[in-house]
């Protein structure tokens, strides 16, 4: 996980708040740190991020009636995701919350 934050100050390695959230979630789904899991534990992990700093995401439906972010992640996991495609996406789908 520190990867995504590293060196730890502002503006962080990746650059923003939504690219952050985007490196944790690829981290994440990478480490395989779970026997199961490792896919719920990155995108709850990274909105959780999103969330305590004033963010969330939005993003549509797939034709195949999966989420979008259920199919990146799914594909992360497969490796057809790179870390900078993961980062692009989080960036893209991001919203500010009215905290």
């Amino acid at each position: 996980m520190h990867s995504a934050f590293f060196p730890g100050g502002y503006p962080f390695q990746h650059g923003g708040i939504g690219h952050i959230a985007g490196a944790l979630c690829f981290y994440l789904t990478q480490a395989h740190a779970f026997y199961d899991g490792n896919k719920r534990t990155a995108l709850i992990a990274s909105l959780t991020f999103l969330d305590l700093n004033g963010w969330d995401l939005k993003y549509p439906m797939n034709v195949d009636g999966k989420t979008a972010i259920a199919d990146v992640i799914e594909r992360c996991a497969d490796g057809k995701v790179t870390k900078d495609e993961m980062i692009t996406w989080f960036d893209r789908h991001k919203f500010k919350t009215a905290h």
